[in-house]
Protein backbone atom coordinates (compact mmCIF):
# COMPACT_ATOMS: atom_id res chain seq x y z
CA UNK A 1 0.00 0.00 0.00
CA UNK A 2 0.95 3.43 -0.70
CA UNK A 3 2.37 5.08 2.41
CA UNK A 4 -0.81 7.66 2.79
CA UNK A 5 -4.08 7.92 0.23
CA UNK A 6 -6.91 10.62 -0.09
CA UNK A 7 -10.06 9.70 -1.15
CA UNK A 8 -12.63 11.31 -2.75
CA UNK A 9 -16.12 9.63 -2.30
CA UNK A 10 -19.40 10.86 -1.94
CA UNK A 11 -23.16 9.25 -0.16
CA UNK A 12 -26.21 8.14 -1.55
CA UNK A 13 -27.93 11.29 -0.82
CA UNK A 14 -25.80 13.70 -2.53
CA UNK A 15 -22.73 14.72 -0.24
CA UNK A 16 -19.12 14.53 -0.75
CA UNK A 17 -16.76 13.01 1.49
CA UNK A 18 -12.30 12.86 1.80
CA UNK A 19 -10.44 11.00 3.91
CA UNK A 20 -7.14 10.86 4.73
CA UNK A 21 -5.17 7.50 4.94
CA UNK A 22 -2.20 6.76 7.02
CA UNK A 23 -1.46 3.11 5.78
CA UNK A 24 1.97 3.12 8.05
CA UNK A 25 -0.35 3.86 11.23
CA UNK A 26 -3.47 2.03 9.46
CA UNK A 27 -5.87 4.79 10.53
CA UNK A 28 -7.65 7.49 9.11
CA UNK A 29 -5.80 10.71 9.85
CA UNK A 30 -8.89 13.39 8.95
CA UNK A 31 -12.22 13.00 7.57
CA UNK A 32 -14.19 15.60 6.01
CA UNK A 33 -18.01 15.72 4.83
CA UNK A 34 -19.95 18.47 2.60
CA UNK A 35 -23.32 19.60 3.79
CA UNK A 36 -25.47 21.56 1.25
CA UNK A 37 -28.34 23.64 1.80
CA UNK A 38 -32.37 21.61 0.73
CA UNK A 39 -33.21 22.62 -2.45
CA UNK A 40 -29.42 23.51 -3.76
CA UNK A 41 -28.06 22.94 -7.54
CA UNK A 42 -24.63 22.22 -6.45
CA UNK A 43 -21.81 20.72 -9.31
CA UNK A 44 -18.97 18.99 -8.34
CA UNK A 45 -16.19 19.50 -11.04
CA UNK A 46 -12.70 18.19 -11.25
CA UNK A 47 -9.95 20.43 -13.02
CA UNK A 48 -9.36 20.07 -16.38
CA UNK A 49 -6.31 18.92 -15.35
CA UNK A 50 -6.21 16.17 -13.08
CA UNK A 51 -6.61 12.53 -14.64
CA UNK A 52 -5.68 9.08 -13.99
CA UNK A 53 -1.96 8.89 -13.75
CA UNK A 54 -1.26 12.71 -13.31
CA UNK A 55 1.43 13.59 -10.55
CA UNK A 56 0.36 16.69 -8.41
CA UNK A 57 2.00 18.42 -5.74
CA UNK A 58 0.59 18.95 -2.41
CA UNK A 59 -2.04 21.21 -1.86
CA UNK A 60 -2.85 21.40 -5.21
CA UNK A 61 -6.86 21.86 -6.52
CA UNK A 62 -8.68 18.51 -8.12
CA UNK A 63 -12.11 19.69 -7.99
CA UNK A 64 -14.22 22.12 -7.06
CA UNK A 65 -18.07 22.25 -6.14
CA UNK A 66 -19.99 24.61 -7.51
CA UNK A 67 -23.12 26.00 -4.94
CA UNK A 68 -26.27 27.58 -6.62
CA UNK A 69 -27.26 28.78 -3.61
CA UNK A 70 -23.96 30.14 -1.74
CA UNK A 71 -23.44 31.98 -5.31
CA UNK A 72 -26.85 33.59 -5.36
CA UNK A 73 -26.04 34.41 -1.73
CA UNK A 74 -22.77 36.14 -2.29
CA UNK A 75 -24.29 38.29 -5.20
CA UNK A 76 -27.09 39.49 -3.15
CA UNK A 77 -24.82 40.15 0.31
CA UNK A 78 -22.03 42.16 -1.94
CA UNK A 79 -25.56 43.86 -3.75
CA UNK A 80 -26.16 45.24 -0.48
CA UNK A 81 -23.23 45.86 0.92
CA UNK A 82 -22.36 48.40 -2.14
CA UNK A 83 -25.77 49.58 -1.58
CA UNK A 84 -24.89 50.66 1.83
CA UNK A 85 -21.73 52.38 1.59
CA UNK A 86 -22.93 54.70 -0.88
CA UNK A 87 -25.90 55.62 1.23
CA UNK A 88 -23.68 55.86 4.10
CA UNK A 89 -21.66 58.25 2.06
CA UNK A 90 -24.43 59.79 0.93
CA UNK A 91 -25.16 60.69 4.45
CA UNK A 92 -21.37 61.74 5.10
CA UNK A 93 -21.33 63.95 2.26
CA UNK A 94 -24.76 65.74 1.87
CA UNK A 95 -25.40 64.58 -1.79
CA UNK A 96 -28.71 63.55 -1.95
CA UNK A 97 -30.51 64.10 -4.89
CA UNK A 98 -28.97 62.06 -7.24
CA UNK A 99 -28.29 59.26 -5.30
CA UNK A 100 -32.40 59.75 -4.62
CA UNK A 101 -32.98 59.29 -8.65
CA UNK A 102 -30.29 56.12 -8.60
CA UNK A 103 -31.91 54.41 -5.39
CA UNK A 104 -35.71 55.15 -7.31
CA UNK A 105 -34.01 54.05 -10.48
CA UNK A 106 -32.88 50.57 -8.83
CA UNK A 107 -36.38 50.43 -6.89
CA UNK A 108 -38.17 50.08 -9.94
CA UNK A 109 -36.06 48.17 -11.61
CA UNK A 110 -36.09 45.74 -8.59
CA UNK A 111 -39.72 45.71 -7.99
CA UNK A 112 -40.43 44.53 -11.74
CA UNK A 113 -37.61 41.79 -11.12
CA UNK A 114 -39.88 40.89 -8.09
CA UNK A 115 -43.23 40.77 -10.10
CA UNK A 116 -41.53 38.46 -12.61
CA UNK A 117 -39.92 36.16 -10.04
CA UNK A 118 -43.48 35.76 -8.52
CA UNK A 119 -45.15 34.72 -11.81
CA UNK A 120 -42.52 32.04 -12.61
CA UNK A 121 -42.59 30.69 -9.21
CA UNK A 122 -46.21 30.28 -9.40
CA UNK A 123 -46.37 28.61 -12.56
CA UNK A 124 -43.54 26.57 -11.29
CA UNK A 125 -45.78 25.90 -8.37
CA UNK A 126 -48.03 24.67 -10.25
CA UNK A 127 -45.89 22.20 -12.23
CA UNK A 128 -44.79 20.75 -8.99
CA UNK A 129 -48.00 20.73 -7.56
CA UNK A 130 -49.04 18.30 -10.45
CA UNK A 131 -45.36 16.35 -9.95
CA UNK A 132 -44.29 17.64 -13.21
CA UNK A 133 -40.85 19.17 -11.24
CA UNK A 134 -38.53 18.05 -9.03
CA UNK A 135 -38.92 19.00 -5.58
CA UNK A 136 -34.97 20.43 -5.39
CA UNK A 137 -36.21 22.53 -8.72
CA UNK A 138 -39.14 23.89 -6.80
CA UNK A 139 -37.01 24.90 -3.98
CA UNK A 140 -34.55 26.78 -6.45
CA UNK A 141 -37.19 28.93 -7.58
CA UNK A 142 -39.09 29.92 -4.55
CA UNK A 143 -35.60 30.95 -3.09
CA UNK A 144 -34.98 32.90 -5.83
CA UNK A 145 -38.71 34.61 -5.52
CA UNK A 146 -37.57 35.15 -1.86
CA UNK A 147 -34.21 37.30 -2.39
CA UNK A 148 -35.72 39.41 -5.12
CA UNK A 149 -38.67 39.95 -2.14
CA UNK A 150 -35.82 40.67 0.19
CA UNK A 151 -33.59 43.69 -2.16
CA UNK A 152 -37.25 45.37 -2.68
CA UNK A 153 -37.21 45.54 1.21
CA UNK A 154 -34.31 46.72 1.86
CA UNK A 155 -34.07 49.23 -1.58
CA UNK A 156 -37.21 50.92 0.06
CA UNK A 157 -35.76 51.18 3.22
CA UNK A 158 -32.86 53.02 2.12
CA UNK A 159 -34.95 55.27 0.03
CA UNK A 160 -37.49 56.31 2.52
CA UNK A 161 -34.48 56.93 4.86
CA UNK A 162 -32.57 58.98 2.03
CA UNK A 163 -35.37 60.77 1.06
CA UNK A 164 -36.30 61.98 4.48
CA UNK A 165 -32.97 62.59 5.78
CA UNK A 166 -30.95 60.94 7.98
CA UNK A 167 -30.60 60.99 12.16
CA UNK A 168 -27.54 60.29 14.04
CA UNK A 169 -29.18 56.39 14.93
CA UNK A 170 -29.39 56.16 10.96
CA UNK A 171 -25.92 56.72 10.34
CA UNK A 172 -24.78 54.12 13.17
CA UNK A 173 -27.52 51.77 11.73
CA UNK A 174 -25.76 52.16 8.28
CA UNK A 175 -21.96 51.52 9.84
CA UNK A 176 -23.40 48.64 11.80
CA UNK A 177 -25.15 47.20 8.87
CA UNK A 178 -22.17 47.56 6.82
CA UNK A 179 -20.04 45.66 9.46
CA UNK A 180 -22.66 42.92 9.34
CA UNK A 181 -22.63 42.39 5.77
CA UNK A 182 -18.85 42.42 5.55
CA UNK A 183 -19.00 39.88 8.73
CA UNK A 184 -21.15 37.66 6.74
CA UNK A 185 -19.58 38.10 3.04
CA UNK A 186 -16.44 36.32 5.16
CA UNK A 187 -18.40 33.29 6.71
CA UNK A 188 -20.03 32.79 3.14
CA UNK A 189 -16.44 32.79 1.38
CA UNK A 190 -15.02 30.57 4.08
CA UNK A 191 -17.98 28.30 3.35
CA UNK A 192 -17.42 28.05 -0.23
CA UNK A 193 -13.68 27.20 0.31
CA UNK A 194 -14.80 24.57 2.04
CA UNK A 195 -16.02 23.59 -1.49
CA UNK A 196 -12.81 23.19 -3.16
CA UNK A 197 -10.86 20.05 -2.61
CA UNK A 198 -6.92 20.46 -2.18
CA UNK A 199 -5.13 17.47 -1.75
CA UNK A 200 -2.96 17.18 1.21
CA UNK A 201 -0.29 15.01 -0.28
CA UNK A 202 1.81 15.04 -3.21
CA UNK A 203 1.10 11.39 -5.33
CA UNK A 204 -0.48 10.29 -8.20
CA UNK A 205 -4.09 10.15 -8.93
CA UNK A 206 -5.90 7.09 -9.61
CA UNK A 207 -9.67 6.65 -10.47
CA UNK A 208 -11.67 3.65 -9.40
CA UNK A 209 -14.50 2.02 -10.88
CA UNK A 210 -16.78 1.67 -7.75
CA UNK A 211 -19.91 3.35 -7.01
CA UNK A 212 -19.00 5.55 -4.38
CA UNK A 213 -15.36 6.29 -5.10
CA UNK A 214 -14.03 8.91 -7.10
CA UNK A 215 -11.07 9.22 -7.53
CA UNK A 216 -7.66 8.79 -5.22
CA UNK A 217 -4.36 10.00 -4.21
CA UNK A 218 -1.35 7.67 -3.43
CA UNK A 219 1.86 8.83 -2.08
CA UNK A 220 4.00 6.42 -4.57
CA UNK A 221 7.20 7.76 -2.86
CA UNK A 222 6.79 5.41 0.11
CA UNK A 223 4.87 2.32 0.55
CA UNK A 224 4.00 -0.10 3.33
CA UNK A 225 4.01 -4.02 2.52
CA UNK A 226 1.28 -5.37 4.46
CA UNK A 227 3.62 -9.40 5.51
CA UNK A 228 0.95 -11.61 7.12
CA UNK A 229 3.01 -14.31 9.71
CA UNK A 230 1.79 -17.36 11.05
CA UNK A 231 1.23 -16.58 14.67
CA UNK A 232 3.31 -18.94 16.27
CA UNK A 233 6.10 -17.85 14.31
CA UNK A 234 5.61 -14.22 15.75
CA UNK A 235 8.42 -14.77 17.73
CA UNK A 236 11.17 -15.25 15.50
CA UNK A 237 10.31 -11.50 13.93
CA UNK A 238 11.37 -7.94 15.62
CA UNK A 239 11.56 -4.74 14.56
CA UNK A 240 14.34 -3.19 12.33
CA UNK A 241 14.62 -6.57 10.44
CA UNK A 242 15.31 -6.64 6.39
CA UNK A 243 12.47 -7.70 3.68
CA UNK A 244 13.73 -8.89 0.42
CA UNK A 245 10.94 -8.85 -2.45
CA UNK A 246 11.03 -9.30 -5.88
CA UNK A 247 8.24 -7.67 -8.13
CA UNK A 248 6.87 -9.65 -11.20
CA UNK A 249 8.14 -8.39 -14.54
CA UNK A 250 11.42 -6.36 -13.87
CA UNK A 251 13.58 -8.98 -12.22
CA UNK A 252 14.64 -6.62 -9.72
CA UNK A 253 15.18 -7.09 -6.16
CA UNK A 254 14.11 -4.58 -3.66
CA UNK A 255 14.25 -3.80 -0.02
CA UNK A 256 12.12 -2.97 2.79
CA UNK A 257 12.13 -2.68 6.71
CA UNK A 258 9.88 -3.69 9.94
CA UNK A 259 8.79 -1.09 11.52
CA UNK A 260 5.76 -2.22 13.33
CA UNK A 261 3.91 -5.76 14.50
CA UNK A 262 -0.07 -6.11 14.63
CA UNK A 263 -1.37 -6.77 18.26
CA UNK A 264 -4.20 -8.37 16.87
CA UNK A 265 -5.12 -11.26 14.67
CA UNK A 266 -6.45 -12.58 11.46
CA UNK A 267 -7.87 -15.30 10.19
CA UNK A 268 -6.10 -16.10 6.41
CA UNK A 269 -6.55 -19.24 4.74
CA UNK A 270 -7.56 -20.85 7.67
CA UNK A 271 -4.68 -20.04 9.95
CA UNK A 272 -3.86 -17.32 12.65
CA UNK A 273 -1.54 -14.77 11.40
CA UNK A 274 -0.18 -11.47 12.62
CA UNK A 275 0.77 -8.38 9.97
CA UNK A 276 3.92 -7.22 10.20
CA UNK A 277 4.79 -3.35 8.80
CA UNK A 278 7.49 -2.76 6.45
CA UNK A 279 8.18 0.43 4.47
CA UNK A 280 9.71 0.49 1.59
CA UNK A 281 11.52 4.10 -0.44
CA UNK A 282 10.48 4.10 -3.64
CA UNK A 283 13.24 5.59 -5.49
CA UNK A 284 12.55 4.47 -8.89
CA UNK A 285 8.28 5.34 -8.84
CA UNK A 286 7.44 2.03 -9.51
CA UNK A 287 3.50 1.28 -8.94
CA UNK A 288 2.99 -2.13 -6.84
CA UNK A 289 -0.30 -1.33 -5.22
CA UNK A 290 -2.70 -4.12 -4.48
CA UNK A 291 -0.06 -6.00 -5.67
CA UNK A 292 0.40 -9.81 -3.96
CA UNK A 293 3.95 -10.28 -3.90
CA UNK A 294 6.69 -12.81 -2.47
CA UNK A 295 8.69 -11.75 0.08
CA UNK A 296 11.78 -12.66 2.77
CA UNK A 297 12.40 -11.61 5.92
CA UNK A 298 16.31 -11.79 6.99
CA UNK A 299 15.82 -13.11 10.88
CA UNK A 300 19.75 -13.19 10.64
CA UNK A 301 22.33 -15.41 11.41
CA UNK A 302 21.07 -19.11 13.59
CA UNK A 303 22.71 -21.98 14.78
CA UNK A 304 22.13 -25.66 12.89
CA UNK A 305 20.26 -26.37 16.63
CA UNK A 306 18.65 -23.98 15.91
CA UNK A 307 17.82 -24.35 12.16
CA UNK A 308 16.43 -28.13 12.60
CA UNK A 309 14.26 -27.26 15.49
CA UNK A 310 12.66 -24.51 13.35
CA UNK A 311 12.33 -26.80 10.56
CA UNK A 312 10.92 -29.87 12.21
CA UNK A 313 8.59 -27.08 13.88
CA UNK A 314 7.08 -25.49 11.15
CA UNK A 315 6.53 -29.44 9.38
CA UNK A 316 3.43 -29.44 12.48
CA UNK A 317 2.30 -26.08 11.87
Amino acid sequence: MPSSEWIISHTVDGRFKTRLNDNKAGLSKSIFETQFERGDAAKFNIMSNINSGAIISPNQTVAKINSNLINLKLTELKGDLAEAEATLNLFLTGEKDEIIREIQNELAYAKKQAEEEERIFERQKALFEKELIAEEDYEIFRGKKELAEINVQTLQARYDIVNTGAKKEQIDYLKTTIQSLKNEINTTEELSQKYIFKSPIGGIVRTVFSSDTILIVSDIKEYVLYIPIDLVLQKYIKLNETVNFNIPGNGLEYKAVITKLSHSTTLINGKYMILAFAEFNNDSNIIINGLAINCKINCGEISLTEYLKRFLHSLFI
